[in-house]
């Protein structure tokens, strides 16, 4: 009799195993930085090539491992770390002693080269596709070196839908941050394909070590966030409300030295700013929290990235009042205008109620005289603001109201894929050139993407380090030529990998559209009609949003009753 269940080979267990914790190259990254930190390592060098695909170095000058131990480390379920079940709600180190290796074995070849203190020689232990080859004593410096080769070699559907060498790059620099955000008085030194990206010593702490990367000066627009009480320690770096960004990538949290991420912080965060941001805004924050090992459980997710607390609430609410104490000392900090929530509601009430039908008038109608009027009478047509976000203006069969964001991103978005695809703009010279610093995340996507910022009117020149100078912007975008270049790459950083030319162009007509608040003049209000009707498709912006709609006199008299 045939039977249905079978129990799988070892070979095939270990590749659905490591398949769990080692998801692409930043993740082997991970687990070789995590048993570097543990194996109490002050400096670290990490090497990649070809996106990681290629090879993966990781060497420290930790502990290091005498030769058994180098041999078990691996072996399945190996670990220092643990050696009893209660162990398992008290773990205070990144990861386990050799869990990683067995995982990263199983999926490529590992060379092993650790040296014990104090030892007079070292071991090299040689594995390929998850079994040991060859075990031999050598000379080395104290510390361990894991080199990996031919990530995924041995699961090649897995290889297949690996990112390109740029993304994978940006998702192995970011993870890098957070050991250098988390480990103040670690060096760490980072090589790609043999060119050497940063070089970090050791910081005097983490207000250092934020202003090192993240620059002086948003640095200097930080709060520091201190908090302590019984099992619960709480520090860290927020923003003022003035300096929050568009989208909340900027957020890092740690638990007991771990990088993870947590919708029950995030809201947390924003919970304790209140009312002091804008709708669509998010604070920069760095935020660690150490918390009694017995209250919080880093084993519910494969590679640790969530944890889970037995007191989440607890935690939630004491932050939130950490992060409002932390805005209540800052003397600068004020809440800004906000636009009004009754005008909001009965706009959205309206917006549902109406139906939408066919513009009245083209622009060429607009121009032609009323039946009844001498052909050479100009024809005058008013346009209204309310609240800096609606434009309205009369039409033959009653009111036209446009979204005057979403109708500039329409007009920027046509006008970018048409630069996009060969047209290439004229930049506006901007009198006093500008510099701006971003992370070597942002600026690794503007070396990817320079052609389509040029392509669109930029003019960008490195100018030192990551800093960038701007000489030239886009004629007719709204916002500081810094602002929006930095916009365009967090939305990008935000969506992921974008898809070709149209998510670049989408990208940078929602950060250099005119933006809800922003006073326009008649004749600004003009020319945006007249631009908007011009495009290929008028009636939505590119994320699908109506640009206009119609309330005729018919729907208004119904409603007063006329």
């Amino acid at each position: 009799m045939d039977r249905k269940i079978k129990v799988l080979p070892p070979q095939l267990v270990q590749k659905i195993a490591a398949g769990e914790v080692i998801e692409r190259p930043a993740s082997v990254v991970k687990e070789l930085m995590d048993n570097s930190i543990d194996a109490g390592a002050r400096r670290i060098r990490v090497e990649v090539r070809g996106g990681g695909r290629e090879l993966i170095r990781v060497r420290d000058d930790g502990e290091g491992m005498e030769g058994e131990d180098a041999i078990l480390a691996f072996k399945r379920y190996a670990t220092s770390k643990i050696s009893s079940p209660d162990d398992l709600w008290s773990i205070s180190t990144l990861g386990f002693r050799g869990e990683a290796l067995p995982s990263i074995a199983a999926v490529s070849q590992v060379l092993l080269v650790t040296k014990q203190r104090g030892s007079l020689s070292g071991t090299s232990v040689e594995a390929i596709g998850g079994e040991v080859r060859e075990v031999k004593e050598v000379g080395a410096p104290e510390g361990t070196s894991v080199t990996v080769r031919n990530l995924f070699f041995n699961t090649p559907v897995r290889r297949k839908f690996l990112k390109s060498l740029s993304a994978e790059y940006r998702q192995i620099i970011d993870l890098l941050y957070n050991y250098l955000f988390a480990y103040p008085g670690l060096c760490l030194q980072y090589l790609q394909d043999g060119r050497e990206v940063f070089s970090y010593s050791q910081a005097q702490g983490k207000g250092e070590r934020v202003k090192e990367i993240w620059g002086a000066r948003f640095g200097n627009q930080v709060l520091p966030l201190f908090h302590q009480e019984e099992d619960l320690r709480i520090e860290g770096f927020i923003s003022s409300p003035k300096a929050s960004r568009p989208s909340g990538r900027h957020q890092r949290f740690f638990v007991n030295g771990r990088a993870i991420t947590s919708k029950l912080l995030s809201h947390s965060l924003l919970q304790g700013y209140g009312n002091l941001l804008l709708p669509g805004n998010y604070p920069v924050a760095v935020v660690f929290l150490e918390v009694n090992p017995k209250l919080v459980d880093v084993n519910v997710h494969p590679t640790k990235r969530e944890v889970k607390f037995s007191e989440g609430g607890w935690v939630h609410d004491t932050l939130a009042q950490a992060v409002k104490a932390t805005l209540g000392r800052g003397a600068h900090i004020s809440s800004p205008q906000r636009e009004s929530r009754v005008e909001e509601a009965v706009a959205s009430y309206l917006n549902r109620r109406m139906t939408q039908v066919s513009l009245p008038l083209t622009r060429k109608e607009r121009e032609q005289p009323p039946a009844g009027e001498e052909s050479g009478k100009e024809l005058h047509i008013e346009f209204w603001q309310v609240h800096n976000l609606y434009i309205l203006t009369e039409t033959k069969g009653g009111v036209l109201i446009m979204d005057q964001h979403a109708a500039h991103e329409r007009v920027l978005y046509e006008r970018a894929l048409r630069n996009l695809r060969g047209e290439r703009a004229t930049g506006q010279r901007l009198l006093f050139p500008q510099t701006i610093e971003l992370s070597q995340v942002e600026f690794s996507l503007w070396e990817e993407h320079q052609e389509d910022f040029k392509m669109l009117g930029f003019e960008l020149r490195p100018f030192g380090g990551q800093a960038l100078l701007i000489e030239a912007v886009p004629a007719g975008v709204k916002g500081e030529g810094g602002e929006l270049v930095k916009g365009i790459l967090d939305q990008l950083m935000e969506e992921g990998r974008p898809q070709g030319r149209d998510e670049f162009a989408k990208s940078y007509a929602c950060r250099g559209a005119i933006k809800s608040g922003d006073k326009l003049t008649p004749p600004e209000m003009s020319n945006l009609f007249d631009s908007l009707f011009a495009t290929k498709t008028p009636y939505f912006c590119p994320h699908g949003r109506p640009t206009v709609i119609k309330l005729s006199l018919e729907e208004l008299n119904r409603r007063f009753g006329r």
